[in-house]
């Protein structure tokens, strides 16, 4: 928050004053100091210069002030015990010892605590003192440290809660938790609230224009979102222009990113020594298998071609921000104008995104009409290979690369590669063409009139609009053998789809204060409708140079056109008495056309209390509390995700004697029970700040309860419909701790420390889930849902040992019964982390800076899917450069804890595949990660002065510079989720991570 600039319009008459005091002090001292010196400087504060700053002699009435500039210059006496005091009005006086000094540059710090920051809440703000709920104000300076797309994924190890899995892809979304995953469905994504418009994403804001961040983390403080919010609310609140002269900004910053590590993989011989080992070992007297002729060809042995080399490349990025703000006491403008550009460190991946941002407010009377608005426009281009990463490790080194003879000068396959039919060429990614564009335009537009001084009515009306094209076009290619790749057609993908959400929302406002009471709240309805129009078609053996779909065989098209509307009204009251007791209720009804007219509606209530104990009497004494507060509440929200109508299918194609026939059939079966997934949070807190602020810690302690939550599930065999219908099922809970820690330090020689600390311990557990529905039968691959179990608990055989004659891998036989089946698999661990960590530590002395910002996650475990692929000895593709050598083999390796390497996996101990899922492929994902450090220096004043410029900072920063982990994958951070909820924690061939260096340059002027 600003606060200096908040104050000016209220210290501009006193400055009057204090340039008459300045003056009069002035020719109070002419002459009396002939023989003194001049000492000079500026005066700022976290924002800039401070103007009509006052600077005395201590124990004397000589002084002046500073300039419009902040500057400032006064006479002093020779001697070296003289000491300057710096006052102004807000801020904490400051006293310098002069010394040998000439030029002394001053940085006061605000009086007012963060305890009288005004917080954004939903529809208004309230003093962060008087939050009974659990939100957290995020520190928007450090978000935009370093280059990224999207803003949430700076949010990653920095607020406790709150849990992201990035990848290092250009332009990718990352997955956010607010105290974990809540359902099985899927949808965990938080509420966006931007300027007021509701958004389930924010790649399309630039990080730049954002002024703050709030996160509402209990249902006490999100029930006033409803049906919305079961995930938490992010609310978001861009930049606008302040009153005073008009402001030019400046920012840009560049910077390259490697690969951080790479998997050593096989080259040609030991690939030929292991395919024909594998051969071997799997032929038998009734079934004689012979090692593929190449494994014998010396002329490919040479040619070890190394994927990694050619697919991965030097990533860059550029962003670029101009912005151009100023106002009056009757109206503000802002318009901003953003680019960044990313080249990934996979070839032909990259991110361009334009956003244009315009903000005006105009006051007349007791009439105020404004506008927050962003357009955007966005352009992901994507490689193929990323979707099937493990391509580039699997590719068969004596492949070579390039060949000016085939078609597209691609290398191919000259031999016979057997099985090897899966892995062409990962260069011919680089042929493919896929592209997303994204066109997007972001809107509020309120009035509010003062009706009286207590009482403001406020309309809003709020457009999110986002038009998607993607487009996939594939070359005819020709990989030989790689049958999975024809060489005769080529291919056209193309999905078209716009989403138009429009929410009006009205809303009287209320604030009182009588004695020692003090009233506030608001009352108001909303009504929101939301479109999504949808087209696809799919097209093969198109002209050659046209992409247009009619001059190909058009295999599939189809279109779609949703409509779902919502009704809601809502109210909030909050009561301070005394300033010691705070109580807050909230309630809100919500209608949704995606249920049953009897299951339409739904009430989410909510209240909350505290008790500021640093301000009851008995407390007066205690001087060391600067404030202790304790908080408890409780809140219901709702989850509306599903439709309880039936879709139509107009693709369905009927065999008769004289050819198919076009009709309809239903997607799936309409559900008219299908209601609200409720979800209930109980929240309790203590906040509490030390010797004046300079330490502060924080805890919360929740459990929040998901019931009839929706799940979509197979509708069975006999109904005759394919498609998976909606239903309410089932409990989950999620529970556990948070912690925030601050200290800050400042003192009279420049130096200001800042280190924060903040901590999650979490737990996740199905309480309640119909045999049915859990047990066995949704376990996918190598997730369970299963009561008493968290959501997707790894699930699989244990292994007991190397058979010491077959070299086969073993498995426990959990029930005794002397078989190993299905039905002994147990539980092998978690997806989910049980604690994360965020440590920043910041720095300033003069004009530089430093700052440096360390993660940590652990208790949870990933399914290395990429070690199963590329460790697993049981089948044709190249591997990790130790499996042959550490392969059990009864001469070289008899006591080897890897299984004999051999192509027919399905003899393996008792008919359990090696490759099946097992302790062996789970494995514990705790790291600590270097997320980001960065050098700044801000030019001297004086030097800004002679240029006549405001502030001119430039930095470099290090990002994600190195990562301690015993994970063997590429990537301990990336936690894909392929189905949702269900299946997170699948590692299987993902973006690789990377290492970054940026340097940059901020100017205002």
């Amino acid at each position: 928050m600003n606060r200096r600039r908040t104050k000016l319009p209220i210290c501009q008459g006193r400055l009057k004053h204090l340039f008459l005091i300045a003056l009069i002090f002035c020719l109070a001292s002419v002459g009396a100091f002939a023989q003194d010196r001049l000492v000079s400087g500026q005066v700022t504060d976290k924002d800039g210069p401070l103007i009509g700053v006052n600077i005395v002699i201590k124990g004397e009435t000589i002084g002046t002030i500073t300039d419009f500039e902040g500057n400032y210059a006064l006479k002093v006496g020779q001697g070296d015990a003289v000491t300057l005091q710096y006052k102004f009005i807000g801020y904490k006086t400051q006293e310098i010892i002069v010394g040998n000094q000439s030029q002394i540059n001053v940085r006061l710090v605000a009086e007012v605590t963060e305890l009288d920051e005004l917080v954004v809440v939903g529809y208004g703000t309230m003093k962060k003192s008087d939050l009974t709920g659990a939100v957290e104000v995020i520190d928007t300076e450090n978000l935009t440290k370093f280059p990224v797309s999207n803003v949430s994924s700076a949010l990653e190890g920095r607020v406790s809660g709150v849990f992201v899995s990035s990848t290092a892809e250009p332009g990718a979304s990352p997955n956010i938790n607010i105290r974990g995953v809540g359902t099985i469905n899927g949808n965990s994504t938080p509420l966006y609230v931007v300027d007021g418009v509701q958004l389930s994403d924010i790649s399309g804001i630039n990080p730049s224009d954002i002024e703050s961040m709030q996160v509402l983390k209990d249902a006490s403080s999100a029930a006033i979102y409803g049906s919305r919010a079961a995930n938490g609310v992010i609310i978001v609140t861009t930049k606008s222009g302040k009153s005073g002269e008009s402001k030019f900004t400046f920012n840009v910053e560049t910077g390259v990113s490697a690969v951080a590590s790479r998997l050593d993989m096989m080259d040609t011989r030991t690939y030929a020594q292991y395919t024909s080992e594998m051969v071997v070992n799997a032929s038998t007297p009734l079934s004689p298998l012979t090692p593929p002729a190449w494994v014998n060809d010396e002329s490919l042995m040479g040619i070890n071609t190394d994927w990694q080399d050619l697919v991965f490349e030097m990533g860059k990025v550029t962003k670029a921000d101009l912005a151009l703000s100023g106002g009056s006491d009757h109206g503000s403008y802002r318009v901003s104008l953003g680019y960044i550009t990313q080249e990934g460190t996979i070839a032909d991946t990259g991110y361009d995104r334009l956003n244009l941002g315009v903000s005006t407010r105009q006051t007349k009377g007791i009439l105020t009409l404004g506008l927050n608005s962003t357009l955007f426009f966005s352009n992901k281009q994507k490689n193929p290979i990323t979707d099937k990463s493990m391509n580039i490790y699997q590719a068969a080194p004596q492949i070579q690369p390039y060949d000016p003879d085939n078609l597209n000068g691609l290398g191919k396959p000259t031999f016979d590669i057997s099985g090897n039919n899966n892995f062409p060429n990962p260069l011919v990614g680089e042929l493919w063409d896929q592209y997303r564009r994204t066109y997007g335009a972001i809107a509020n537009l309120f009035s509010e009139i003062a009706i009286t001084e207590p009482l403001k009515f406020r309309t809003d009306v709020n457009l999110n609009y986002q038009l998607d094209d993607r487009n996939f076009y594939n070359p005819k290619v020709d990989q030989g053998l790689a049958a999975n790749l024809n060489p005769s057609q080529n291919g056209l993908n193309i999905r078209n789809n716009q989403q138009m959400n429009i929410l009006i929302e009205n809303y009287l406002k209320f604030n009182k204060e009588f004695g020692q009471h003090t009233v506030n709240g608001m009352v108001g309805n909303s009504v929101m409708s939301e479109q999504l129009i949808g087209m696809q078609i799919n097209a093969v053996d198109l002209e050659e140079g046209t992409r247009v779909p009619q001059t190909g065989d058009i295999r599939t098209s189809y279109g779609s056109n949703q409509v779902y509307r919502q009704v809601s009204f809502l109210g909030r009251v909050n009561y301070n008495y005394d300033n010691r007791y705070l109580f807050t209720g909230s309630y809100r009804m919500d209608g949704s056309s995606r249920f049953k007219r009897d299951r339409r509606w739904s009430g989410f209530p909510s209240f909350s209390a505290g008790w500021k104990i640093s301000e009851e009497k008995f407390m007066e004494d205690v001087n060391v509390f600067s404030n202790l507060k304790l908080r408890a509440g409780y809140g219901e929200l709702g989850r509306q995700i599903g439709n309880a109508v039936a879709g139509l299918n107009s693709q369905i194609k009927y065999p008769f004697p004289t050819g198919d026939i076009s009709g309809t059939a239903p997607l799936q079966i309409a559900n008219d029970d299908l209601g609200w997934e409720t979800v209930q949070q109980t929240n309790i807190g203590l906040d509490m700040g030390l010797f004046d602020d300079a330490l502060t810690f924080t805890a919360e302690y929740f459990i929040r309860n998901s019931t009839d939550m929706l799940l979509k599930v197979n509708p069975g065999g006999y109904t005759g419909v394919r498609g998976q219908s909606w239903v309410n099922t089932g409990k989950l809970v999620n529970n556990g701790v948070e912690l925030n820690l601050s200290y800050k330090a400042f003192n009279d020689n420049g130096w200001e420390h800042v280190i924060s600390l903040n901590s999650t311990m979490i737990q996740n557990e199905i309480k309640d889930l119909p045999t049915t529905i859990g047990e066995n039968g949704l376990a996918n691959d190598a997730s369970l849902l299963r009561t008493g179990e968290p959501i997707g608990a790894f699930y699989g055989y244990r292994r007991e040992g190397i058979n010491e004659i077959t070299g086969k891998q073993m498995f426990r036989d959990l029930d005794g019964n002397g078989e190993v089946n299905a039905d002994d698999r147990e539980v092998l661990g978690s997806p989910h982390p049980t604690y994360f960590v965020g440590l920043n530590y910041s720095l300033r002395y003069n004009n530089f800076d430093f700052s440096i910002f360390v993660q940590g996650v652990g208790g949870h475990q990933l399914y290395n899917k990429t070690r199963l692929a590329l460790e697993n000895g049981a089948g044709y593709g190249n591997r990790l450069s130790y499996v042959l050598e550490q392969s059990w083999h009864p001469d070289r390796n008899p006591d080897s804890e890897f299984p004999i390497v051999s192509l027919n996996d399905n003899s393996a101990h008792k008919g359990i595949s090696n490759s099946a899922v097992s302790d062996r492929w789970i494995e514990d994902a705790d790291y600590i990660r270097l997320k980001n450090v960065q050098i700044g220096y801000t030019l001297p004043q004086a030097l800004l002065d002679r240029w006549k410029l405001n502030s001119v900072r430039v930095f470099i920063s290090g990002i994600d510079l190195f990562t301690i982990t015993k994970y063997t994958g590429l990537d301990p951070s990336n936690i894909s989720n392929p189905n949702g909820s269900f299946t997170i924690g699948y590692d299987g061939g993902t973006y690789p991570a990377v290492r970054s260096m940026t340097a940059g340059l901020q100017m205002a002027f």
